[in-house]
């Protein structure tokens, strides 16, 4: 399972794992239009393990699922997937930015309208903004 995956190494085959949005930044990078430098993609696979190692079913907790995925727990491999990403950005200061898969289809768009934690400087800092852009 990938955890983590870098812009730079985004594939179409991967947009399941990452979302069209973070396949459009792979895009215009390679077109070499500017955007977000050093970008990383926490993929839907960290966020199913995340689930499903908390016992959290969302179609059962649909009232309280905001408040159960935040005070959810991180297993080792989660937790070392988390640490590597961070350490990849040497004290810089962050965004982290929640997104859904189907937030940029050809037929709509979602943009926006989900979280977003800037100036994020610690590693704890980091592992509460992924939680809550998880909720």
């Amino acid at each position: 399972m990938k955890y983590v995956v870098p812009v730079s190494e985004i594939d179409q085959g991967m947009i399941p794992l990452v979302g069209r949005k973070s396949y459009g930044i792979k895009q215009l990078q390679d077109l070499g239009i500017p955007t977000v430098e050093d970008s990383i993609v926490i993929t839907t696979d960290f966020a199913a393990e995340y689930l499903k190692h908390n016992g959290i079913n969302p179609a059962s907790h649909i009232e309280s699922l905001e408040r159960a995925v935040f005070d959810g727990n991180l297993h080792q491999e989660l937790y070392s997937a988390l640490i590597s990403a961070y350490s990849q950005f040497s004290g810089k200061p962050l965004a982290v930015r929640s997104s859904a898969t189907f937030e940029d289809m050809e037929n709509a768009s979602f943009g926006g309208q989900y979280r977003s934690h800037l100036n994020v400087r610690t590693f704890e800092q980091f592992c509460e903004a992924v939680k809550d852009c998880l909720a």
